[in-house]
Formats: structure tokens, C-alpha cells, sequence
């Protein structure tokens, strides 16, 4: 189910995160939102901070066809975690 505030406050994270640069780089806003809107689908309040880097990981090797390693994301779950709170 689509939460509109989860969306937002991933989307803010993930944007920050940037994965590969591409934001740096100059792509459009909007690049990580089919990834944002993915993760926040997949967790809630409840998840953890290791579940939700887990579902980040699993976003991003899907979604880039490379290998993406829970740990490059914990940082960035437990900013989402904290917020989600």
C-alpha cells in the first residue's frame, strides 16, 4: 500500500544517498523514485534497520542489475528508520 509521508522521507534519504552519483552527475530529480516508491511499499514503522537496508539493497540490484551490498545502505536505513518513528 502507498503511503505518501514513507515516500517522502525515503525519497529524501535515497536522493541523498545518490547512488552512483547520478544526482551529481545531472540526472533529473525524479531518478531514484521508481526506487523510493519500491522501498517504501516494502517497509513500515516496524521494520528494522537491517530489514530496511536489506529491502534497499534488494531495490537497487534489481533495479541497476549489479550487485548491492546491505552494509553500503545501513547508514541510510537508519536515517529512514529514525524518521519513521
Amino acid at each position: 500500500m502507498f503511503n505518501h509521508a514513507v515516500f517522502t522521507i525515503v525519497k529524501k534519504h535515497i536522493d541523498k544517498l545518490d547512488y552512483y552519483a547520478l544526482l551529481a552527475g545531472g540526472a533529473p530529480a525524479d531518478e531514484f523514485d521508481l526506487e523510493s516508491l519500491e522501498i517504501s511499499k516494502a517497509i513500515h514503522a516496524d521494520s528494522s534497520v537491517l530489514e530496511i537496508a536489506e529491502i534497499i539493497a534488494q531495490v537497487f540490484e534489481k533495479n541497476f542489475d549489479e550487485a548491492a551490498y546491505v552494509n553500503s545502505f545501513m547508514q541510510t536505513a537508519l536515517n529512514i528508520k529514525e524518521e519513521l518513528k
